[in-house]
């Protein structure tokens, strides 16, 4: 069985990426590359799912999410 999970990703100032997964509270890798951050990720989802399902932790239903942004004027 496939399941799609949505990733936020932040570019940090060194250089790296802090990616977390929404569905998945508390699962976050921080990585250099993408490549590295591919790797990661595939580790720490298998690895919650595997405790997930030895603790008996449900999984959310898999849902759409839109981001959006938004730019307002902030007057200081």
């Amino acid at each position: 069985m496939k399941r799609r999970f949505h990733l936020i990703r932040k570019k940090l100032p060194d250089g790296g990426y802090l990616t977390t997964i929404p569905e998945l509270p508390g699962c976050l890798i921080f990585a250099r590359s993408l490549t590295q951050e591919e790797k990661g990720l595939t580790q720490a989802i298998a690895a919650y799912l595997a405790l997930a399902k030895k603790t008996g932790i449900q999984l959310p239903k898999e849902e759409i999410y839109t981001m959006s942004l938004i730019t307002i004027d902030v007057n200081d």
